[in-house]
């Protein structure tokens, strides 16, 4: 159910999130299912996900304005040339 997800989110407010449209796997259960979910309704549903987490992350990151933390550094990001 969409709005458990959404509901999930809510509680939990993650950091961040990586979200895509359900897409069907072959010989799978839901891939064989006469239930489909429209693609314009899973394009809604994965735009409001990703609303709502980017919300949830400025949230999250907004704590730390301001502030001077320690980090650790464990080497440069080889695909990074800058």
């Amino acid at each position: 159910d969409f709005q458990r997800t959404l509901d999930l989110m809510e509680r939990v407010k993650y950091d961040n999130l990586n979200s895509f449209a359900y897409s069907p796997r072959p010989y799978t259960d839901a891939a064989l299912s006469e239930h489909q979910v429209p693609e314009e309704v899973k394009a809604e549903r994965l735009q409001r996900v990703q609303k709502l987490s980017a919300v949830h992350g400025a949230e999250r990151s907004e704590r730390y304005v301001g502030r001077v933390v320690p980090v650790l550094v464990e080497g440069r990001n080889p695909k990074n040339t800058a």
